[in-house]
């Protein structure tokens, strides 16, 4: 929902504590990480109603555009980058678990002069020292989470890395990953009893 400058997303807030939870974490692990390429979350309102930037258009937008220049292609994902090496820099890293073209919003209203920042950081997690509080529950969209998702190993900066990749792909080909097979995705071992 948009009124005037601001975005208002509603959250995924039920009579679930889990929920309650999952608000309270979006909102503030995305208030707290100021930067120029992360969304900036401006308010949380008692109904479950995040109000942050108000974007021009979504990456996924920008990606089916067939005639968007190479150089706008490449600033996009540099920028994209810069905010994801933000959340990989602080102490402990941040991992952000459900990167995707979807999740990367461009504001300003021409191509020339755009700034790109990622949003959605509800699945972030820090990464711990104790292995045993670090989280192995697959999070994420099935085409962009890496393979240690799928078999509960330990994520990392670089299980970002690899769904920045799957993102790249898309920007670049304007297709999605495994578009083409994605039945065969599904039912692969490597994801077998682990799609819903």
């Amino acid at each position: 929902m948009v009124r005037g400058s601001n975005a208002w997303e509603k959250a995924k807030v039920g009579a679930t504590i889990e929920n309650l939870v999952s608000l309270i974490n979006e909102a503030t692990g995305q208030a707290s990480l100021r930067h120029n390429h992360i969304v900036s979350i401006h308010d949380v309102t008692i109904d479950g109603w995040l109000v942050m930037e108000l974007a021009n258009r979504g990456s996924q937008t920008v990606c089916g555009e067939r005639s968007l220049a190479w150089c706008h292609k490449v600033e996009l994902l540099l920028q994209a980058a810069t905010g994801v090496n933000h959340m990989h820099s602080q102490v402990p890293p941040l991992i952000y678990c459900d990167l995707k073209p979807k999740n990367i919003l461009v504001f300003n209203s021409g191509l020339q002069g755009f700034c790109v920042e990622v949003n959605d950081v509800g699945q972030t997690f820090h990464v711990t020292k104790s292995k045993s509080k670090t989280i192995r529950k697959r999070r994420g969209t099935l085409q962009y989470i890496a393979p240690e998702s799928y078999h509960g190993k330990f994520l990392t900066p670089e299980s970002d890395v690899f769904s920045f990749g799957a993102a790249m792909y898309q920007v670049v080909s304007g297709l999605q990953p495994y578009e083409q097979n994605m039945d065969a995705f599904r039912n692969a071992p490597l994801c077998r009893g682990n799609v819903r």
